[in-house]
């Protein structure tokens, strides 16, 4: 049995120890100054500095756009430890082949998957050539795991880059729909480019990011309707776990539930712009508001980041086609109303760190 230490304990760090532990790996101690004290089965979680073995291998399970993890790994091997491999350099390291973490998978299952893509089909949709080596970089990093790749394309302007912003301004009206509004960074987003939202409507079903999400609306005194719920492809209840703030997410395995309801069931209201970010559900929440979509045509926002495909299956699900095949069936089967849809547009930008916040922007 192979023993080894974790490096960080959020939600990918027990989601990583339940995985190894069922594998030939036994978590022996659980590095994390912030929790030093505690204990998760019987491991206890220690401050880094106060090991005295430093020989055996440590992992890692740290992953968002906050921490620099390649700093991280430096700090630890300052400290003496042997054997530092980042989460991206211990998958390939240890032949983890069905881990699955967000966009994390394993390079040889993702060019396998791959090869039964169309890689020109999507590649053809993008409307410019930064959407364009974007995409390469994006489809080369999952396959190498290798981060600089992706590092020349940092966008600051994030839901309103340049390549959307004239067409936002254009609009008569600015009916914001924001799918994972979080704390209501959209909000913010729209003050600084000075436009003025007329309606904002908003899914959170997260209570702590609620809190702070109304705050948000009264101090810009908008004319806002709040749904405490997540948005799918179904009205009902679904599992979820909370109090991560920005890392919330549906989890059908969790004994925490809440409601879930499509966009189509719950809006009725013009929209002119779409924001989407809830945690690889974005696949579900499209096929939950084909309705508003069809009618309304907003500018879209989307996440494609979350999932190891969601790169490429969004934008083929939302891509144009051949109107006059399709329109006869848009009327009898609500199934082809995506494929109905004349979205032209297709852009893609980088807004992140580490292979986070990768949107998809259409209109």
């Amino acid at each position: 049995m192979n023993e080894i230490m974790l490096y960080g304990f959020g939600g990918l760090g027990k989601k990583f120890y339940h995985y190894i532990e069922n594998k030939n790996f036994k978590v022996i101690s659980i590095l994390d100054k912030g929790k030093s004290g505690q204990s998760y089965n019987e491991v206890e979680i220690v401050d880094p500095k106060s090991i005295r073995i430093k020989n055996i291998s440590v992992i890692i399970t740290i992953l968002n756009e906050y921490v620099n993890i390649y700093e991280v790994k430096e700090y630890l091997i300052k400290l003496g430890f042997e054997k530092v491999y980042t989460i991206f350099e211990s998958i390939e390291k240890f032949d983890l082949y069905d881990f699955e973490h967000l966009f994390l998978r394993h390079p040889n299952s993702i060019q396998k998957d791959l090869k039964n893509i169309d890689i020109d089909k999507v590649r053809n949709l993008l409307s410019d050539e930064l959407s364009k080596n974007i995409f390469n970089a994006i489809m080369n990093f999952r396959k190498t795991f290798r981060y600089e790749l992706i590092n020349d394309f940092y966008d600051r302007n994030m839901y309103l880059p340049d390549v959307i912003l004239e067409e936002v301004k254009n609009k008569e009206t600015m009916n914001v729909l924001d799918l994972g509004a979080c704390h209501g960074d959209l909000i913010d987003v729209f003050n600084g480019k000075n436009i003025k939202i007329d309606n904002y409507y908003a899914f959170e079903p997260d209570s702590a990011n609620l809190i702070k999400l109304q705050n948000k609306i009264y101090a810009n005194n908008l004319d806002a309707c709040v749904f405490p719920m997540g948005a799918g492809d179904f009205d009902g209840l679904i599992g979820f776990n909370s109090g991560s703030g920005t890392g919330c997410n549906i989890d059908e395995n969790s004994e925490h539930k809440i409601m879930v309801s499509k966009v189509d069931s719950t809006i009725m209201a013009k929209v002119d712009f779409v924001k989407m970010d809830i945690e690889g559900f974005e696949n579900q929440a499209l096929e939950g508001m084909k309705k508003l979509i069809l009618k309304n045509k907003p500018i879209l926002a989307i996440s494609i980041y979350h999932l190891p495909l969601d790169f490429i299956n969004i934008p083929l699900s939302l891509s144009r086609k051949n109107i006059k095949d399709y329109s006869l069936g848009c009327t009898e089967d609500l199934d082809l109303i995506l494929s109905c849809m004349q979205y032209d547009n297709f852009y893609i930008r980088y807004h992140g760190h580490y292979g986070f916040e990768f949107v998809l922007y259409i209109f």
